[in-house]
Protein backbone atom coordinates (compact mmCIF):
# COMPACT_ATOMS: atom_id res chain seq x y z
CA UNK A 1 0.00 0.00 0.00
CA UNK A 2 2.86 2.54 0.58
CA UNK A 3 4.48 1.73 -2.62
CA UNK A 4 1.11 2.72 -4.37
CA UNK A 5 1.25 6.04 -2.59
CA UNK A 6 4.42 7.15 -3.51
CA UNK A 7 3.28 7.95 -7.16
CA UNK A 8 0.66 9.83 -5.71
CA UNK A 9 2.42 11.81 -3.13
CA UNK A 10 5.08 12.77 -6.10
CA UNK A 11 2.45 14.09 -8.31
CA UNK A 12 1.38 16.20 -5.14
CA UNK A 13 4.46 17.53 -3.99
CA UNK A 14 5.02 18.86 -8.35
CA UNK A 15 0.80 20.37 -8.27
CA UNK A 16 2.24 22.50 -4.92
CA UNK A 17 5.42 23.74 -5.59
CA UNK A 18 7.40 24.77 -1.61
CA UNK A 19 7.43 24.74 0.56
CA UNK A 20 7.17 20.90 0.15
CA UNK A 21 4.98 18.64 2.73
CA UNK A 22 7.17 16.00 4.97
CA UNK A 23 5.64 12.28 4.96
CA UNK A 24 5.49 10.29 7.69
CA UNK A 25 5.41 5.97 6.48
CA UNK A 26 4.48 4.12 9.95
CA UNK A 27 4.37 0.36 10.71
CA UNK A 28 5.19 -1.82 13.21
CA UNK A 29 7.11 -4.00 10.95
CA UNK A 30 9.32 -3.33 8.13
CA UNK A 31 11.91 -5.21 6.32
CA UNK A 32 15.48 -3.87 5.27
CA UNK A 33 14.16 -4.57 1.98
CA UNK A 34 11.05 -2.83 2.31
CA UNK A 35 12.46 0.43 4.00
CA UNK A 36 15.36 0.36 0.76
CA UNK A 37 12.63 0.11 -1.56
CA UNK A 38 10.62 3.16 0.19
CA UNK A 39 13.66 4.75 0.54
CA UNK A 40 13.70 4.76 -3.21
CA UNK A 41 10.16 5.41 -3.85
CA UNK A 42 9.98 8.38 -1.24
CA UNK A 43 13.76 9.94 -1.89
CA UNK A 44 15.62 10.38 -2.61
CA UNK A 45 17.38 7.58 0.23
CA UNK A 46 19.97 10.03 1.47
CA UNK A 47 16.93 12.58 2.74
CA UNK A 48 14.74 9.94 4.08
CA UNK A 49 15.10 9.33 8.14
CA UNK A 50 14.33 6.34 9.46
CA UNK A 51 13.29 6.40 13.15
CA UNK A 52 13.00 3.14 14.95
CA UNK A 53 11.94 1.81 18.24
CA UNK A 54 12.51 -2.28 18.33
CA UNK A 55 12.12 -3.93 21.59
CA UNK A 56 11.02 -7.55 22.11
CA UNK A 57 7.82 -6.95 24.28
CA UNK A 58 7.85 -8.47 27.70
CA UNK A 59 3.91 -9.85 27.90
CA UNK A 60 4.06 -12.85 25.51
CA UNK A 61 5.20 -16.19 26.72
CA UNK A 62 6.37 -17.81 23.64
CA UNK A 63 5.53 -21.59 23.47
CA UNK A 64 5.95 -24.03 20.53
CA UNK A 65 5.50 -27.66 20.10
CA UNK A 66 5.98 -29.74 17.17
CA UNK A 67 3.29 -32.46 16.39
CA UNK A 68 4.22 -35.99 14.46
CA UNK A 69 0.85 -35.47 12.55
CA UNK A 70 -1.82 -33.31 11.53
CA UNK A 71 -3.81 -35.59 14.07
CA UNK A 72 -2.08 -34.80 16.89
CA UNK A 73 -2.03 -31.23 15.85
CA UNK A 74 -5.21 -31.31 15.71
CA UNK A 75 -5.52 -32.71 19.69
CA UNK A 76 -2.86 -30.30 20.89
CA UNK A 77 -4.77 -27.25 19.78
CA UNK A 78 -7.37 -28.52 21.05
CA UNK A 79 -6.37 -29.57 24.28
CA UNK A 80 -4.54 -25.88 24.68
CA UNK A 81 -7.94 -24.19 23.85
CA UNK A 82 -9.84 -26.03 26.68
CA UNK A 83 -7.05 -23.89 29.38
CA UNK A 84 -5.99 -20.78 27.47
CA UNK A 85 -7.17 -17.95 29.01
CA UNK A 86 -9.65 -15.72 26.70
CA UNK A 87 -10.23 -13.84 24.50
CA UNK A 88 -8.08 -15.89 21.78
CA UNK A 89 -7.19 -15.92 18.23
CA UNK A 90 -6.15 -19.17 16.51
CA UNK A 91 -4.49 -17.74 13.00
CA UNK A 92 -3.58 -19.98 10.32
CA UNK A 93 -2.58 -18.74 7.03
CA UNK A 94 -5.40 -19.86 3.86
CA UNK A 95 -9.60 -19.00 4.35
CA UNK A 96 -9.08 -23.38 3.61
CA UNK A 97 -7.23 -24.05 7.00
CA UNK A 98 -9.83 -20.80 8.23
CA UNK A 99 -12.44 -23.05 6.92
CA UNK A 100 -11.42 -26.51 8.49
CA UNK A 101 -10.65 -25.15 12.03
CA UNK A 102 -13.79 -23.42 12.27
CA UNK A 103 -15.35 -26.69 11.79
CA UNK A 104 -12.72 -28.65 14.14
CA UNK A 105 -13.92 -25.65 16.89
CA UNK A 106 -17.75 -26.59 15.75
CA UNK A 107 -17.70 -29.99 16.46
CA UNK A 108 -15.64 -29.51 19.54
CA UNK A 109 -18.56 -27.87 20.89
CA UNK A 110 -17.04 -24.21 20.38
CA UNK A 111 -20.08 -21.76 19.77
CA UNK A 112 -18.53 -18.47 21.32
CA UNK A 113 -16.27 -17.76 18.00
CA UNK A 114 -16.18 -16.52 14.72
CA UNK A 115 -14.35 -16.90 11.22
CA UNK A 116 -12.50 -14.11 10.04
CA UNK A 117 -10.55 -14.32 6.42
CA UNK A 118 -9.96 -12.57 3.18
CA UNK A 119 -13.61 -13.62 1.94
CA UNK A 120 -15.34 -11.92 4.86
CA UNK A 121 -18.36 -9.55 3.65
CA UNK A 122 -17.51 -6.07 4.65
CA UNK A 123 -20.50 -6.21 6.56
CA UNK A 124 -19.93 -9.37 8.08
CA UNK A 125 -16.34 -8.13 9.35
CA UNK A 126 -17.51 -4.89 10.77
CA UNK A 127 -20.48 -7.34 12.82
CA UNK A 128 -17.42 -9.45 13.67
CA UNK A 129 -14.99 -6.55 14.98
CA UNK A 130 -18.07 -5.32 16.91
CA UNK A 131 -18.82 -8.74 18.53
CA UNK A 132 -15.38 -8.97 19.75
CA UNK A 133 -14.59 -5.26 21.33
CA UNK A 134 -17.96 -5.79 22.95
CA UNK A 135 -16.61 -9.36 23.88
CA UNK A 136 -19.06 -11.22 22.86
CA UNK A 137 -17.14 -13.81 21.44
CA UNK A 138 -14.37 -15.75 22.80
CA UNK A 139 -12.26 -15.74 19.86
CA UNK A 140 -12.03 -15.54 16.30
CA UNK A 141 -10.39 -18.16 14.03
CA UNK A 142 -8.20 -16.46 11.39
CA UNK A 143 -6.03 -15.49 8.53
CA UNK A 144 -3.41 -12.79 8.43
CA UNK A 145 -6.69 -10.38 7.32
CA UNK A 146 -7.51 -10.25 10.85
CA UNK A 147 -5.91 -7.70 13.34
CA UNK A 148 -4.31 -4.53 10.84
CA UNK A 149 -6.11 -1.69 12.33
CA UNK A 150 -7.92 -3.79 15.36
CA UNK A 151 -6.42 -2.37 18.52
CA UNK A 152 -8.28 -4.88 21.37
CA UNK A 153 -6.30 -4.59 24.39
CA UNK A 154 -6.89 -7.52 26.19
CA UNK A 155 -6.11 -10.61 24.40
CA UNK A 156 -4.77 -13.28 26.06
CA UNK A 157 -3.60 -16.17 23.97
CA UNK A 158 -2.14 -16.27 20.54
CA UNK A 159 -2.60 -19.58 18.95
CA UNK A 160 -0.59 -20.22 15.57
CA UNK A 161 -2.18 -23.96 13.80
CA UNK A 162 0.66 -23.73 11.23
CA UNK A 163 4.06 -21.73 10.74
CA UNK A 164 3.38 -18.48 9.50
CA UNK A 165 5.00 -17.03 6.03
CA UNK A 166 7.57 -15.09 7.86
CA UNK A 167 8.92 -13.63 11.35
CA UNK A 168 7.28 -10.29 10.95
CA UNK A 169 4.43 -12.16 10.28
CA UNK A 170 4.47 -14.25 13.48
CA UNK A 171 5.46 -11.44 15.97
CA UNK A 172 3.01 -9.02 14.18
CA UNK A 173 0.25 -11.29 15.25
CA UNK A 174 1.92 -12.05 18.34
CA UNK A 175 2.11 -8.57 19.67
CA UNK A 176 -1.88 -8.32 18.93
CA UNK A 177 -2.02 -10.41 22.22
CA UNK A 178 -1.15 -8.52 26.13
CA UNK A 179 -1.14 -5.00 24.58
CA UNK A 180 -2.82 -3.89 27.92
CA UNK A 181 0.30 -4.58 29.22
CA UNK A 182 -0.76 -8.29 31.10
CA UNK A 183 0.41 -11.23 30.38
CA UNK A 184 -0.68 -13.03 26.71
CA UNK A 185 0.73 -16.37 25.77
CA UNK A 186 1.72 -17.69 21.83
CA UNK A 187 1.59 -20.84 21.48
CA UNK A 188 2.43 -22.67 17.83
CA UNK A 189 1.64 -25.90 16.77
CA UNK A 190 3.00 -27.47 13.67
CA UNK A 191 4.21 -30.39 11.89
CA UNK A 192 6.43 -31.19 9.40
CA UNK A 193 3.35 -30.71 6.47
CA UNK A 194 3.53 -26.53 7.47
CA UNK A 195 7.17 -26.65 6.00
CA UNK A 196 6.20 -25.93 2.45
CA UNK A 197 4.34 -22.50 3.26
CA UNK A 198 7.26 -20.29 4.76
Amino acid sequence: AFQGLAGLRNSLLRQIGEPAFRTLLLSATFTMETIDTLANLFGPPERVQMVAAVHLRPEPQYWWSRAGSPDEKKARILEALRFAPRPFILYVTTREDAREWSSILKHAGYRRFQRFDGQTPDDQRKAIIDQWVANQIDGVVATSAFGVGIDKQDIRTILHATIPETLDRFYQEVGRGGRDGNPAVSLLVYDDSDWSVP
